[in-house]
């Protein structure tokens, strides 16, 4: 059920840009973030829970400034739940390098479906 997606510089509500999390991070983004163009420091806001309401605007919108990873959950899954504590240290131990954007799929099936998690 769990299903992780990598978003960078989405421009549109096609998909454009959205990579499976296997993909290497661009390029780019790591000479933006070495040359400081990328803040580098996040507060809590590196890990949030996202509904269909501001899927665009937390991942979509964000993704311009810092790549987010979205993780799509069921409370019911097991994988799902063995992979939380990992995707969550990951994200705190970061240092805002990307956002982790929560997404449970029994609560927003409209963007389970848009992104053929199963």
């Amino acid at each position: 059920m769990c299903g992780l997606y990598f978003a960078r510089g989405c421009q549109s509500r096609s998909g454009k840009d959205i990579f499976a999390l296997n993909q290497p991070r661009p390029q780019s983004f790591q000479s933006a973030y070495q040359s400081g163009r990328i803040n580098a420091m996040m507060t809590s806001s590196n890990i949030i829970n996202v509904t269909e309401a501001n899927f665009d605007f937390e991942v979509i919108d964000y993704s311009q400034n810092v790549p987010v990873l979205v993780d799509f959950w069921a409370e019911w899954s097991i994988p799902c739940k063995s992979l939380d504590p990992i995707l969550n240290q990951l994200a705190q131990s970061g240092d805002g390098s990307f956002r982790l954007a929560r997404i449970n799929v029994d609560e927003n099936p409209k963007l389970a479906m848009r992104f053929n998690v199963r």
